[in-house]
């Protein structure tokens, strides 16, 4: 089940900055280190554009403390090419695993 997480202006996310952004994920303790994880970044929650952002375990998302099921993902300064400041986007964080797919955490997602 998906948990409505949205990213808000007090999270302080700044346009170039790097940011770690951490969820906790619900069910994955002890068991998300073996997880694939995708995390993606859209203009809106309809996700009719191409993704502006999108990380993979290994490649931005990383897990943190299997035991309490907590994962991090980093955005760097690089990844703001097609993100605007002052701006609302929409973002998902899933499991890809191949018949074990399953949205983690969803929401808005907000850029100063």
């Amino acid at each position: 089940m998906s948990k409505d997480s949205p990213i808000t202006f007090a999270h302080r996310v700044f346009w170039g900055e790097h940011k770690l952004i951490h969820f906790e994920v619900d069910g994955g303790q002890d068991q998300i280190l073996a997880w694939n994880l995708q995390w993606t970044l859209w203009a809106d929650a309809d996700k009719e554009s191409a993704a502006l952002i999108t990380k993979s375990t290994g490649d931005g998302v990383t897990v943190v403390d299997s035991a309490l099921g907590m994962c991090q993902v980093l955005l760097t300064a690089d990844d703001w090419d097609e993100v605007s400041p002052g701006n609302s986007y929409y973002y998902e964080l899933w499991r890809v695993d191949v018949n074990f797919e399953q949205n983690l955490a969803s929401g808005e997602f907000y850029v100063r």
